[in-house]
């Protein structure tokens, strides 16, 4: 079994083949790349399971680039990672973020198994971000906060086009008129010291959606990172026994 390494971070996609016959569809978050979700993937490797987290469309080259992408080329280049697991009988999306918004439209567009939802952005902690289809034209970029207190060093850029988050956030809306339609099994993830989502958007999402088989983790010493924070092994188990009540 290949183990990618830990240090230096990925920054481009990864695939891990494993023996069960479900498989991971792992969807990273805004600015990020595959690499804030490669501890993930070597734990749920390690369990057995296929796994394959694309780099986003916009993402792992600069801030530039992420400036001209539109949320359909993000979401497509999400949705295309599908195809790396036809092999796999049963396929579940994992996603962290603005990934958690585009896992929640795959499960409309596509018949998987379940979904896991990590630090969805329903209500941003910043009120500025609600202004990006403005402020995009008066401040292109703005600096991003130095998140190198994680216990695990995320990657990510440095800069955080505006025009993205007027992307990101028609994800968002999409996300939220959609949000009763979404069917399958989801197990709702949330870190209750995030600032970049505010905490009660796991709890919105668990009251609000579809699905008749929900169910709501809410991490109390958690950030927004789910997937490198203090508490991550405690997500990555519950996320294992939740893929293994859909085999």
């Amino acid at each position: 079994m290949r183990i990618i390494k830990i240090k230096p971070r990925v920054d481009k996609e990864f695939y891990l083949e494993g023996e069960s016959q479900l498989g991971c569809l792992l969807v990273h978050g805004f600015t990020g790349t595959p690499g804030e979700m490669e501890p993930l993937g070597n734990y749920l490797n390690n369990c057995g399971y296929t796994v394959y987290a694309p780099l986003l469309s916009g993402h792992g080259t600069t801030p530039e680039d992420l400036a001209v992408t539109t949320k359909d080329q993000i979401f497509d280049s999400a949705f295309r990672g599908l195809e790396r697991l036809k092999h796999c009988q049963k396929v579940v999306v994992i996603g962290l973020s603005m990934g958690g918004l585009i896992s929640g439209l795959i499960s409309l567009k596509t018949e998987i198994e379940g979904l896991v939802l990590m630090g969805t952005p329903v209500f941003l902690g910043d009120r500025k971000a609600y202004l990006a289809p403005v402020l995009k034209y008066i401040k292109p970029y703005i600096k991003k906060i130095n998140n190198n207190d994680y216990p695990v060093t995320p990657t990510s850029y440095d800069r955080t086009p505006v025009s993205g988050i007027s992307e990101l956030l028609k994800l968002r809306h999409e996300f939220l008129v959609s949000l009763k339609e979404i069917s399958v099994p989801t197990l709702i993830i949330q870190g209750m010291k995030d600032n970049t989502v505010r905490s009660e958007s796991g709890r919105y999402i668990y009251n609000h959606i579809g699905s008749e088989s929900a169910s709501l983790l809410e991490l109390e010493n958690t950030r927004h990172i789910v997937t490198l924070d203090i508490e991550r092994k405690e997500a990555f188990s519950t996320i294992d026994n939740f893929l293994t009540d859909l085999l």
